[in-house]
């Protein structure tokens, strides 16, 4: 099965940690606007930059955002292309 990247925990890590969003940002060589974007949900990070933050704030990558199963292309196919006779 694979997965996609859901909603971001980044808001709930900085606060058990003691950071805020500037301080993240200069940790991982960010704008505080960019990491904004990352922790509402406007952009998703990367595989690099996700790992980065995840050990930079001592968490699991998997403590930053939600996983969510994705629907493969198929099954979107065969639901799309159902006939309506």
């Amino acid at each position: 099965m694979r997965y996609e990247l859901g909603d971001c925990h980044l808001h709930e890590i900085w606060k058990e940690i003691g950071w805020t969003n500037q301080d993240f940002a200069e940790r991982m060589g960010l704008t505080r606007q960019q990491a904004s974007d990352y922790a509402h949900n406007r952009k998703k990070m990367g595989a690099a930059l996700l790992l980065s933050a995840a050990q930079a704030m001592g968490v699991h990558p998997a403590r930053i955002y939600d996983l969510v199963p994705k629907q493969s292309n198929r099954r979107r196919r065969q639901h799309s292309t159902k006939s309506t006779d």
